[in-house]
């Protein structure tokens, strides 16, 4: 069911997937309900930490050479908050 959303979430059109109970049991090479459900979420976790695997080494590239705008959005600059709190104490 590609239309369904779920309560919580009911902007997010993430589907629902209908199996029967003899589909999932073979397709999971599970002999219950809590195996299917287990397999089930071993592979999301899976897929979860290989994308953010991903999304992580895309991050610790950092921005190309010449994207200027990236590259100033990185910059540190020197703390000037120090001496401007001396300024009142006097």
């Amino acid at each position: 069911d590609s239309e369904a959303s779920h309560p919580a979430r009911p902007n997010q059109q993430e589907g629902r997937l209908i199996l029967s109970t003899q589909e999932a049991l073979s397709a999971t090479n599970a002999g219950s309900k809590e195996g299917v459900m287990q397999s089930i979420g071993l592979k999301l976790n899976k897929q979860i930490k290989e994308s953010m695997a991903e999304e992580g080494n895309q991050k610790s590239k950092g921005p190309k050479r010449g994207d200027r705008q990236r590259r100033s959005q990185r910059k540190s600059f020197k703390q000037k908050g120090a001496q401007r709190r001396k300024k009142f104490g006097r």
